[in-house]
């Protein structure tokens, strides 16, 4: 039930991309084929990889101020184009 657990973020990083990659793939969680691995490898691609992109991205913009006023400024001038 390991994979129960949530995450530790004071003492681990996330998991690259190319390491959840491996993990879908090859990864201990059931046998080396079958219905299991090829929802599990579809999970990844489908589910994962747009989720992660996103949340690593995010957490990348947020962890400096300079980013995220960056951002945010690149928001605002893009919408105020939009708009009109």
């Amino acid at each position: 039930m390991g994979e129960l657990r949530p995450p530790e973020p004071w003492a681990h990083r996330p998991a690259s991309l190319a390491a959840m990659a491996r993990y879908a793939a090859r990864g201990g969680w059931t046998g080396p084929e079958g219905p299991a691995r090829r929802c599990g490898v579809w999970w990844y691609r489908l589910i994962a990889v747009p989720v992660t992109l996103v949340c690593h991205y995010t957490a990348w913009l947020v962890a400096r101020p300079s980013r995220a006023v960056t951002a945010a400024l690149v928001a605002v001038v893009v919408w105020m184009a939009v708009r009109s």
